[in-house]
């Protein structure tokens, strides 16, 4: 299927219209609620532009976009969540509070064949996850790099409101605490606090999480296909 973001933002599930060669279906609503970043269509073009992707005319339009794959490790289970198209954020559900966990990045280095691997243990707001389709979205607000090529597998991550202690250097510290990280790696959370939750590209999709429980979060997931004119 080829998704087709109309007048609204095509992250919410509840607000695509997906093409395929059996269905049509949409869902339709106020495009004031979103900004439309991944849009191609609105309200006032759609009846000539269907026709058109049917008959195949635009497939040149179509663009590759890179999602997260995000899996939750408790005690007992082990949860997959949705591929994120923009952002996960990872926090205490209450925004006063201390969002303690251990951040590991890892991955195969292929030509020495060792595990490539920095550890980090953070005090924090929580820390944003974003995919290159997301890099100009909460992560840019953040502070972070916008610059990334939309067709880019690569991630970036950014600790927010990272709290040094003592013995920390500040130095190396603000540099682990956000960063790129390219396809062949992964990172690994290592929640320590009571409570957490990971929100999945925005407020509607929440996993509640506990001491102890662990976050992959890598660009393996399944890529999304959408028609777009945005720079690629």
């Amino acid at each position: 299927p080829v998704v087709l973001g109309v007048n609204s933002d095509p992250t919410r599930p509840h607000e695509r219209l997906v093409l395929d060669a059996d269905s049509l279906k949409k869902n339709a609503r106020d495009e004031r609620r979103s900004f439309g970043a991944l849009c191609y269509a609105t309200a006032n073009n759609m009846h000539d532009l269907i026709p058109q992707i049917l008959r195949g005319e635009l497939d040149e339009k179509i663009q590759i976009r890179h999602r997260l794959a995000v899996t939750v490790r408790g005690t007992l289970s082990e949860t997959r969540l949705p591929p994120a198209l923009n952002d996960v954020l990872i926090a205490h559900p209450t925004p006063a509070a201390v969002s303690r966990f251990r951040l590991d990045r890892r991955g195969i280095d292929h030509e020495s064949g060792q595990h490539d691997l920095f550890s980090l243990n953070c005090w924090s707001s929580g820390i944003w996850i974003s995919s290159a389709t997301g890099s100009t979205a909460a992560m840019a607000s953040a502070g972070g790099d916008a610059t990334i090529l939309k067709s880019s597998k690569n991630m970036q991550y950014m600790v927010r409101e990272h709290l040094l202690g003592e013995n920390d250097d500040p130095i190396s510290s603000k540099s682990l605490s956000r960063g790129i990280v390219d396809f062949r790696h992964y990172l690994q959370l290592r929640w320590n606090s009571q409570y957490g939750a990971v929100w999945v590209d925005g407020p509607h999709t929440r996993f509640d999480i506990e001491l102890g429980d662990e976050i992959l979060v890598s660009t393996h997931a399944i890529p999304l296909r959408l028609f777009s004119s945005a720079p690629y």
